[in-house]
C-alpha cells in the first residue's frame, strides 16, 4: 500500500519542516522487525490493513526549477545517520565537535532528483528555501519488516525487500575487518596550518569500481581511518557482484566501516557482474555518483592509504599549475596469513610512470621508484613545486580538480578495454590541456596480485568453456575489445573526435617519447626527462602475470630485485 503527498515550501527563507521520523517522533536505531504473520495485523481475508501496516520506505521526488542552486536556493533535505555519532579518539575537542556538527548529509533538491530512505530508521528535516518555491512529491510504501532466517551460518542473507546484506562481522567465522595494518607506514608530512580544522576546506570525491573484490570494504575503511578530515571525504563505489545469490559475493560488501562516515558519506551502485564490461564502464558509472565535491580521487578497490593523505594531496596539487593531475603507480602491499596488510620496507618514496614496451601495438607503462621524497616542506613556499612532471596517467590512482569529469569524462562505450584504458585517458586529458605530475612521496599502496579475487577476464572465459575454440575466439567480449582498441589506436594517432583542441596527439607522443605509428620507444624516454640519479638504483622491467625480467643497475643487491618485483608491477596486475 502507498500514500502520496505533494508539498510546496515558499522561498521565504523561513518555511521548512523540523527534524522528524516518518514512523513517529523518533526513529529506531535498528529496523523495526515484526513477526511474519501477526493476527492483529491481518484482516479477515488474511491481508495486512493500512492500520496494521507501517511506513517502511519514503521516496521524495523534486519538481524544482532546472537551475536550482544549492547555495542560492537552499531547501536541502537534511538526512541524519541513525544512532549517536562516536567521538574520534585521537583528535582534540575542537575537531570532535566539528565532526559531530557534520553528522548529516544535505540532499540538494535538484530537479528530477529522487531520494529514497527507510521511513523507520532515518530522521530528516527540510531546510528553508531561500528565494523560490520548493515543490516535491512524497510517496510512502507501507508494510512490515519481518525477521528472516540467516540460513544456518550463511555469510549473507536477503532482507524483506530482496536486497542482499552481509552477515555482521561478529557473526562471521572470520575476524572483523581492520584496514589499519599492524605496522603502518609513517604519516604523510603536513604543515601545522594544514593540520588545524578548517570549516571551509574542500571536499574530495573518491571513485572506486569494484569487481567481486573482498578488499573493497577495507579500502574504504582505510580511506576514512587515515584521512585527516574524513567528514570531507565522499566515496562512490560501483559493486560488480553476483546479485542473484545471497552468499557468493557476500564477502565483498562493506561492513565494520568507520561510523558515521560509512553511512553518510558512501554512495553505492550495484551491477550484476555478468553485465560488467571492464574498467571504463565501471569508472564512468562511479563518476555519476559525484555530487559537486571540488576534487576527485580515482582509485582501485584494493588499496591502503597513509595517514594525512587527503590534506597532503590537496597541498601537493596546489603547488601545480591549473589543470594538473597527480598520478602514479603505488608501491605494493600484500596480505599476511591473517589477512592483514604488509608493506615491504614501508616504502615512502614516490614513483613516476614511464613508457615500457609495445605489445600488440599498444604502449605499456611501468612505475619507476624515485630516489628521494621531495622537499622537506609540505606547504607551498616561494612557488616551489616538488611534484615530478610525468608523461603518463595511472587509472588506479589519480587526483585532480573535479573539472576533469566535465572536461574529459570516462567513455562508458569502451567495453572490455584493459590494456589501452590508460593510454586513451592520457591522450584525451593531454589534448584537453591537462598536465600530469607524480607526488614526491607515495600516498597509498596497491595489491597488484589478483589471487584474492575473481577477474572479469576469468569470468568471461568460464562462461565460454563449453563452446568451441573458434566461437570463443570470436566471442562478443573479444569483438567489443577489438572495437575498443581501434578507438584507442585512432585517438593515439590523432583521428578521434574525443580529443581536445588545446594540444595534439602528436605533441602527446613527443612528450612521452614514442612513435605510436611504428610502435617505437625513443632512447631515453624511460627517464621521463630526468637525470639518472633521480631514480632509485634499480629498475623493474616486468608485468604481472608474465615472466618478468629484472635488472639491478648497481649489479649488487638481490633484495632490491625482490622488493621491486613485489612493489612495482604494471597495469596488468590491476
Amino acid at each position: 500500500m502507498t500514500s502520496v503527498q505533494i508539498a510546496s515550501y515558499p522561498g521565504d527563507g523561513i518555511s521548512g519542516y523540523p527534524r522528524h521520523c516518518d514512523r513517529g517522533d523518533k526513529c529506531a536505531k535498528e529496523p523495526m522487525v515484526e513477526s511474519a504473520v501477526s493476527k492483529d495485523a491481518e484482516d479477515q481475508g488474511g491481508n495486512a490493513t493500512r492500520s496494521s501496516s507501517k511506513r517502511i520506505v519514503t521516496a521524495v521526488y523534486y519538481l524544482t526549477p532546472a537551475d536550482w542552486d544549492a547555495d542560492l536556493d537552499g531547501g536541502a533535505l537534511r538526512v541524519y545517520a541513525p544512532g549517536p555519532p562516536p567521538l574520534p579518539s585521537n583528535d582534540d575537542g575542537e575537531l570532535a565537535s566539528h565532526r559531530i556538527s557534520s553528522y548529516h548529509y544535505d540532499a540538494v533538491p535538484y530537479s528530477d532528483r529522487l531520494v529514497v530512505f527507510r521511513s523507520d530508521l532515518i530522521e530528516h528535516e527540510v531546510m528553508p528555501s531561500l528565494r523560490r518555491d520548493r515543490i516535491a512529491i512524497t510517496v510512502w510504501l507501507y508494510g512490515r519488516s519481518t525477521a528472516t532466517d540467516g540460513g544456518g551460518g550463511a555469510v549473507g542473507s536477503r532482507d524483506s525487500f530482496g536486497v542482499i546484506t552481509p552477515m555482521k562481522a561478529e557473526e562471521s567465522s572470520k575476524s572483523s575487518v581492520r584496514a589499519t595494518p599492524r605496522n603502518p607506514p609513517p604519516p604523510l608530512p603536513i604543515s601545522e596550518a594544514l593540520a588545524k580544522p578548517n570549516e571551509t576546506a574542500s571536499r574530495i570525491f573518491v571513485s572506486i569500481p569494484s569487481y567481486r573484490d573482498p578488499e573493497t570494504n577495507r579500502t574504504i575503511s582505510s580511506l576514512f581511518e587515515t584521512a585527516r578530515y574524513p567528514e570531507r571525504v565522499y566515496v562512490g563505489v560501483v559493486w560488480q557482484i553476483d546479485t542473484s545469490s545471497e552468499n557468493v559475493d557476500a564477502a565483498c560488501f562493506r561492513y565494520d566501516l568507520p561510523k558515521p562516515w560509512s553511512t553518510t558519506n558512501v554512495r553505492e551502485l550495484k551491477l550484476d557482474y555478468r553485465q560488467a564490461t571492464g574498467p571504463c564502464l565501471a569508472r564512468a558509472l562511479a563518476q555519476n555518483l559525484h555530487r559537486d565535491e571540488e576534487y576527485i580521487l580515482q582509485i582501485d578497490s584494493h588499496m591502503r592509504f597513509r595517514a594525512n593523505w587527503d590534506v597532503y594531496l590537496l597541498a601537493q596539487l596546489a603547488k601545480c599549475p591549473n589543470k594538473s593531475i597527480l598520478t602514479a603507480y603505488p608501491p605494493a602491499y600484500v596480505l599476511d596469513a591473517d589477512g592483514e596488510a604488509e608493506f615491504v620496507n614501508n616504502e615512502t618514496r614516490g614513483t613516476i610512470l614511464a613508457p615500457w614496451k609495445f605489445s600488440d601495438g599498444m604502449l605499456r607503462q611501468k612505475g619507476r621508484l624515485l630516489s628521494s621524497s621531495g622537499t622537506s616542506q609540505p606547504e607551498l613556499e616561494d612557488g616551489i613545486n616538488d611534484n615530478v612532471p610525468c608523461p603518463l596517467y595511472a587509472a588506479g590512482f589519480n587526483f585532480s580538480s573535479s573539472s576533469v569529469i566535465k572536461d574529459c569524462p570516462y567513455d562508458a562505450t569502451l567495453h572490455h578495454l584493459f590494456f589501452g584504458e590508460e593510454m586513451s585517458m592520457a591522450v584525451r586529458l593531454f589534448t584537453h590541456g591537462y598536465d600530469f605530475f607524480a607526488p614526491p612521496q607515495c600516498v597509498c599502496y596497491h595489491k597488484w596480485t589478483r589471487d584474492h579475487r575473481p577477474t572479469i577476464q576469468g569470468d568471461t572465459r568460464s562462461t565460454e568453456d563449453e563452446t568451441s575454440k573458434d566461437k570463443r575466439d570470436d566471442s562478443m567480449a573479444q569483438q567489443q575489445r577489438r572495437r575498443s582498441l581501434d578507438v584507442v589506436f585512432n585517438q593515439l594517432r590523432g583521428n578521434s573526435h574525443s580529443l581536445g583542441s588545446i594540444r595534439t596527439a602528436s605533441e602527446f607522443a613527443s612528450r612521452v617519447g614514442v612513435d605510436f605509428h611504428d610502435s617505437i620507444i625513443h632512447p631515453g624516454a624511460e627517464d621521463c626527462g630526468l637525470p639518472s640519479d633521480a631514480f632509485a638504483p634499480y629498475l623493474f622491467l616486468g608485468e604481472a602475470g608474465s615472466n618478468a625480467d629484472t635488472e639491478d643497475l648497481t649489479g649488487g643487491n638481490n633484495d632490491n630485485i625482490v622488493h621491486l618485483v613485489s612493489s612495482f608491477l604494471s597495469a596488468g596486475g590491476r
